[in-house]
């Protein structure tokens, strides 16, 4: 709930007056003053990582904590170089592997199409504040929307969502899974 709406809620409970929907509606004041918020670089404004509602953080308090999680060596290894983008090799290594996929007729030309990625972007990583936490730690998110990667992924979803739901039953033993797994002699994935 917004800040704004959960102080009404608070409080219409302590008055015993009902909610009215007037009190919600945003004048030029607040589109004035929402704008204003955007463009002061010493804040940065997102959604708390539970709920809904609006955050303001210091944008060096935030950066700060980034770095943090960034650099826990238990969580987070670096790949290489940080200062060259990689995305568009990553793009045409994944186009020319689906083409050969495509030639050995494992997946059909429509599907080669669709999961094939072009124009893609840097995955994004960012974070959401934990405001229901003691310092307020940060949950961090890669956004993987746009990324060469991202295509396949959605169509592995697709693919793979009727075997979840067949699955998605509780097995009481290693075994029964074992067997049921066993069971299954191929999967078409030519569509």
């Amino acid at each position: 709930m917004a800040p704004k709406a959960r102080l009404a809620e608070l409080a219409h409970k302590f008055t015993n007056s009902p909610i009215t929907s007037r009190e919600f509606v945003w004048t030029k004041i607040h589109y004035q003053a929402a704008k204003l918020l955007k463009t002061n670089k010493d804040i940065y404004i997102t959604k708390p990582d539970k709920g809904a509602g609006v955050v303001i953080v210091n944008t060096n308090d935030y950066i700060g904590k980034m770095l943090d999680i960034l650099n826990d060596k238990s969580k987070f290894k670096r790949l290489g170089d940080t200062s060259v983008d990689s995305t568009s090799n990553t793009e045409v290594k994944l186009q020319k592997r689906f083409l050969q996929i495509h030639r050995r007729k494992f997946i059909s030309k429509d599907t080669y199409d669709r999961i094939r990625p072009v124009g893609s972007q840097r995955p994004r990583m960012y974070g959401l504040p934990k405001i229901h936490k003691n310092g307020v730690p940060l949950r961090p998110i890669l956004s993987m929307i746009g990324s060469p990667q991202h295509v396949l992924a959605k169509w592995l979803s697709e693919i793979l969502e009727p075997v979840l739901k067949e699955l998605s039953v509780f097995y009481t033993n290693q075994g029964s899974l074992t067997d049921i797994l066993f069971e299954v002699e191929s999967v078409n994935i030519v569509h």
